[in-house]
């Protein structure tokens, strides 16, 4: 799988009319096991936000990629004002998503975004994630795009036992 690790993945994302989970994941068995799965009372981290959009460049090629933007961060409040949990998820998620699948038909670009935090000087930052899949038809672009999503929810899983080990033995 191509990894790209980008600056401002947001602007882009911005840019592309977007959806919200509820409606993306009505339409895809593969999003829903994964929202369930990521949402979990028990799993490290949370979706909060998750859009989708066929960029222009796809729609002149006929919708021949399926694209989703999803906006993760901890499920634990405090860690999503620790940056450096957030560079050590990067590392981690780039490390073990080039491994993966193809680099001809699947891409992920990762960014780390950051908003005010409700105390001055306390950031709340999340990771931003693309994953792209191309195929001759929309309908394999699709079903690329399913089998990338399981690759990130096992990236995440195994990033998250890491950094649960982490944040435990420092007391974050």
């Amino acid at each position: 799988m191509r990894v790209e690790i980008v600056p401002d993945l947001a602007a882009g994302a911005r840019s592309e009319a977007g959806e919200t989970s509820a409606a993306a994941a009505a339409e895809n068995t593969a999003l829903k096991g994964f929202l369930a799965a990521v949402n979990s009372s028990d799993s490290f981290f949370r979706v909060q936000q998750c859009a989708y959009a066929f960029p222009a460049a796809a729609l002149q090629e006929g919708s021949r990629s399926f694209r989703r933007t999803f906006l993760i961060g901890f499920s634990e409040e405090d860690f999503n004002h620790n940056r450096g949990l957030f560079f050590t998820l990067l590392e981690k998620m780039t490390e073990l998503l080039r491994e993966e699948g193809s680099a001809d038909s699947l891409e992920v670009r990762l960014s780390l975004t950051s908003t005010p935090g409700d105390l001055p000087g306390r950031a709340s930052h999340a990771l931003m994630l693309e994953l792209c899949a191309r195929g001759s038809t929309p309908e394999q672009a699709e079903l690329r795009w399913s089998l990338g999503l399981v690759h990130v929810q096992q990236a995440l899983f195994f990033t998250s036992r890491q950094l649960r080990q982490q944040t435990s033995s420092r007391g974050d």
